[in-house]
């Protein structure tokens, strides 16, 4: 009876580990579709191949190129030949290539192009159908031609950057499951990354912009791409439908990396991309340590009530009532590092993804319905009889909200911890900005009893609040417990030479209830 599967090794104790994981991993599969025996090695696997009505070929990454040969466990050179020849002889038989020790060479050219995709041995045997399924998937299909895209794959990748290590996780369309892919001890270029943006000057300076995407494509380049592996990353953006369905989050433990620029994270530019930033969608979670910053709330839940009320923030620039101005500007008095305090003029362009935010916002609260979500716009910009910061104490003094999203600018003077933070807000002179502190805003938002604050803001971080007390309130704490999987959302692909990413989102809120903390294995 002809075999439709087989598995080519010359472990033959591998042979047996891997066999049963097929039966379960594969619908319909028996083992009587599964060769009883293993190919020993390349060119009985090759030969095997010649028949062209085979359905699937698992290789041992280290399989010896011939009969009497040595296992090549080194650079895998018996399946990378196997590889090129088949190929060269237009067989394309789907090829699962199992490597028992990452091999770069190897796993580069485990590509959808090739039909061939490259599974560490230790993911197999740490997570067996769990983590074959998918991989099998991205090999074999089937395409959903609704969305061009492959059902039960990957569509999270999600980078833990701790004080020793970062960690990659994976994490499917499907379900809240994250599967820890990888990590890495190689952290000097973003620490030297934050050592220098940490002068916050450095935004004031030309060719700021390129240099963020330049530390960028580095982090990228390192915690994500080497992480996963360059072959697996082209199969995981393929089966997902581009790289725009994919959702990337980092998240920051150590307060020594905040300042890198994560926020730049790009895919290092191909050669008709022309601009400083193709920017991801990268939701950016600099946590916070829970037992320093974090005090217990006097409320009963943190869980968000069934009818959610969130306000919506709006501070944009040039949007005077005498009339539009090119820039608003803000003198600020603050204090860089040991030096003395300094006094320096700053210019806030407006910024065209607040209204974009906010559309999102109300076609969201219009798709859950005044049942689940009642959305309050505060619109700091248009004439107002007090001062922007006046009238932002008075609403959340006077009023309860469950969610607070601030969209507009914002301004720190560094990271030292002694640092200035101030959210940027209109002025009522003419030109001019007005600066509110972010600790102050805690505070209100505290008294509001916000379950959950927003900040849509660059250069506004701090390493010493921002979170009031409300925000913990239960055994699993908002602000603390690990990133849930959000469903992927539309990035925003910013190519420009002369302006900053202004406009970038880490994600917009989606109908799907929010979900516990995501399953990590």
């Amino acid at each position: 009876m002809t075999k439709s599967i087989a598995i080519a090794t010359a472990d033959k104790s591998l042979f047996e580990a891997v066999r049963p994981y097929l039966t379960k991993a594969i619908d319909g599969c028996t083992d009587d579709a599964i060769e009883s025996d293993p190919l020993p090695h390349a060119e009985a696997a090759r030969d095997w191949l010649d028949s062209r009505d085979r359905t699937l070929l698992l290789v041992d990454g280290s399989l010896p190129p011939t009969a009497g040969a040595r296992e090549d466990r080194g650079r895998g050179m018996g399946a990378r030949e196997l590889l090129q020849a088949t190929r060269d002889s237009g067989i394309e038989t789907p090829i699962l290539v199992i490597m028992q020790s990452f091999l770069p060479e190897l796993e580069a050219r485990c590509t959808p192009a090739n039909h061939a995709i490259a599974l560490p041995l230790d993911q197999l045997f740490s997570h067996r159908a769990a983590v074959l399924k998918p991989f099998l998937a991205m090999l074999m299909g089937p395409l959903d031609k609704t969305t061009n895209a492959i059902p039960g794959t990957f569509r999270v990748i999600e980078v833990d950057f701790c004080k020793d290590r970062s960690i990659c996780w994976l994490g499917y369309d499907d379900k809240t499951t994250l599967l820890k892919w990888n990590s890495t001890t190689q952290l000097s270029f973003v620490r030297r990354a934050a050592r220098v943006f940490s002068d916050m000057e450095i935004y004031s300076r030309r060719g700021w912009i390129e240099h963020v995407r330049t530390n960028g494509e580095a982090v990228f380049l390192t915690h994500v791409m080497e992480a996963i592996g360059t072959g697996l990353f082209t199969h995981i953006e393929k089966a997902a439908g581009g790289l725009e369905e994919l959702s990337f989050r980092y998240a920051i433990t150590d307060p020594d990396l905040y300042a890198a620029p994560f926020e730049g994270s790009v895919r290092v530019r191909e050669d008709d991309q022309d601009g400083a930033f193709v920017l991801l969608s990268a939701p950016v979670v600099r946590r916070l340590s829970a037992p320093a910053l974090i005090r217990v709330s006097p409320h009963r839940s943190a869980e968000l009530p069934q009818t959610v009320r969130a306000l919506f923030i709006r501070s944009q620039m040039s949007e005077h009532p005498d009339g539009k101005t090119k820039e608003d500007q803000l003198t600020i008095s603050f204090r860089a590092g040991g030096a003395p305090p300094v006094e320096k003029t700053f210019s806030f362009a407006k910024l065209a993804s607040i209204d974009v935010e906010l559309k999102a916002m109300q076609d969201l609260a219009e798709e859950l319905g005044p049942g689940r979500m009642k959305l309050d716009l505060l619109d700091l910009s248009g004439p107002q009889d007090a001062k922007a910061g006046d009238l932002l104490r008075s609403r959340l003094s006077s009023e309860k909200y469950n969610l607070v999203h601030y969209a507009g600018h914002a301004w720190s003077s560094g990271f030292d911890g002694r640092e200035t933070n101030l959210l940027v807000l209109p002025g009522r002179e003419f030109g001019k900005a007005s600066g509110f502190p972010i600790e102050e805003f805690a505070q209100s938002t505290a008294a509001a009893e916000a379950h959950f604050v927003y900040f849509s803001a660059c250069r506004g971080s701090s390493t010493r609040i921002m979170v009031p007390n409300t925000f913990v309130v239960s055994e699993r704490p908002a602000a603390a417990k690990r990133s849930t999987v959000i469903p992927p959302a539309n990035p925003l692909l910013v190519k420009s030479k002369t302006t900053p990413p202004a406009n970038r989102r880490g994600g917009r809120l989606s109908a799907r209830e929010i979900e516990p903390g995501a399953k990590r294995f």
